[in-house]
């Protein structure tokens, strides 16, 4: 019984090393086709020289019986590409050589650049309808949209006639004028830090249109608030205070989501800008890299000490490496990207490697904890495949990391239950020992007993028949 467990140890360790090694591929492959996905797209060839006309070959059409309150912009599309960053919107409009670049998306996401440049964009529309105002709207995270923009601006064509520039409201939107019945072009202007990975689901909605939180984000924002204070309460009731490093891990992904949804642009809201988002997956991916030390303890503790030393030292590297990556302004928006990224990936590389090892030292915790970092990198890889281009975009896969959370969180209760379950069950098995021991014991006592009476019987007996010889 022993061999065969001892087998099916090996065949387990075998394949989880497979998976994990397969999965660090899948992430580094994931962050190489981000990076070259966006370098190809730099230096897009098919494109076409126009002046001032538009370009667009499809226009958006509102109806006329008002039957629609939102229409998705990527199909109507054109990106412009120009040798200077313009940043105002005649100069783009009068630039004799700006290049444009039909999207011809036949999806609702579209992929921003990692250039730090004034990305433009522009579509016509025809208004039928009897609403005069509309409001350009960049989506949520359920919806497709990740990352943050230092700036968005738009302006409005018509008959020739440019209307004033407008900016993204405190809600997150930008509010349009458009003549009833007239062909209006439409331009957006983006700017976000240089190396950001961005995407968002440009829509034309009616001001009736709720832009709230969605009850998906509300959702998940309720169940990383509930995850908080479970492990806050854990940490007081066990009175082993690592496990705040738990509620500290879903407090920065709680802010994260809340940031997410809440701001499209953030300007000077937020000390480093649209940096803010890869700056708190990080700090995420840091925490959980603390989180693991309660899992990793053994009971040598210099062992823990050095443990505790070499996770802080590195969560101070990855944080070099990131704030190099964004005070440095390197040229090249490829290792940009890297030194913002790579950082939380190496930690979700490294956290369930350490973890195996650990399971195979006699820590049966780390194993459900492991697990459940292994679906957290394989979301964050459907995530990082998609943002990249690699995968169709779709809301569904952008947001594939937010659902690997859940299970992750199952896995990590039950890997607390398994450690706080040992001493019970050491307990209960030191009791039923005792109770063993007792029984074996009085069934030698009582097997003693029947034999001495046994053998005095038959002494008894064989001097009963001496007895009876000698009288005769």
């Amino acid at each position: 019984m022993g061999t065969q467990a001892l087998k099916l140890n090996i065949f387990t360790e075998k394949y989880l090393l497979m998976l994990l090694f397969g999965l660090c591929l899948l992430a580094f492959f994931s962050l190489w086709q981000t990076t070259k996905s966006y370098a190809q797209n730099g230096s897009q060839t098919n494109t076409t020289i126009i002046n001032q006309s538009s370009g667009h070959t499809r226009n958006l059409i509102i109806d006329e019986n008002n039957s629609r309150d939102e229409y998705f912009l990527s199909p109507a599309m054109i990106k412009y590409e120009t040798k200077e960053n313009i940043s105002n919107f005649k100069d783009i409009y009068y630039d004799q050589n700006k290049k444009a670049t039909n999207i011809n998306s036949s999806g609702t996401i579209t992929r921003l650049g990692l250039d730090d440049k004034y990305q433009w964009f522009s579509f016509d529309v025809v208004n039928r309808s009897d609403k005069p105002l509309w409001r350009i709207d960049f989506g949520s995270s359920f919806s497709g949209r990740f990352g943050l923009f230092d700036q968005i601006q738009s302006t409005t064509i018509t008959n020739n006639v440019s209307g004033r520039t407008n900016l993204v409201s405190k809600d997150g939107h930008i509010d349009i004028y458009l003549a009833k019945d007239q062909k209006s072009q439409v331009f957006i202007a983006f700017q976000a830090s240089k190396g950001n990975i961005n995407t968002t689901p440009f829509k034309l909605v009616s001001t009736e249109t709720s832009t709230n939180l969605s009850l998906t984000t509300y959702f998940f924002l309720f169940i990383l608030i509930g995850l908080c204070f479970f492990f806050i309460a854990i940490a007081l009731l066990k009175k082993s205070y690592g496990y705040l490093h738990f509620s500290a891990y879903y407090f920065i992904l709680t802010l994260f989501l809340f940031v997410q949804n809440k701001f499209v642009v953030v300007g000077t809201a937020f000390v480093l800008g649209s940096y803010t988002i890869p700056f708190l997956i990080l700090i995420s991916s840091i925490t959980g890299l603390l989180s693991a030390q309660v899992f990793w303890r053994t009971d040598d503790d210099d062992d823990n000490r050095l443990g505790n030393i070499s996770a802080y030292g590195f969560s101070l590297l990855c944080l070099a490496i990131f704030f190099i990556g964004v005070f440095a302004q390197l040229d090249s928006n490829v290792i940009t990207t890297n030194l913002l990224i790579g950082p939380s990936i190496a930690i979700g590389i490294i956290i369930p490697l350490i973890s195996i090892a650990r399971s195979q030292q006699g820590h049966n915790e780390a194993m459900p904890f492991m697990l459940g970092w292994f679906i957290a990198l394989f979301g964050a890889c459907i995530t990082i495949l998609t943002l990249s281009g690699v995968m169709e975009p779709s809301a569904a896969a952008i947001n594939a990391y937010w659902y690997s959370l859940i299970p992750q969180a199952l896995f990590f209760i039950y890997a607390i239950q398994v450690k706080l379950a040992p001493k019970t069950i050491d307990t209960t098995m030191s009791k039923t020992v005792e109770i063993s021991e007792t029984d074996s014991i009085s069934r030698l006592r009582r097997t003693k007993e029947n034999t001495e009476q046994e053998r005095l019987l038959k002494v008894i007996e064989q001097e009963r028949r001496v007895m009876g010889e000698l009288r005769k």
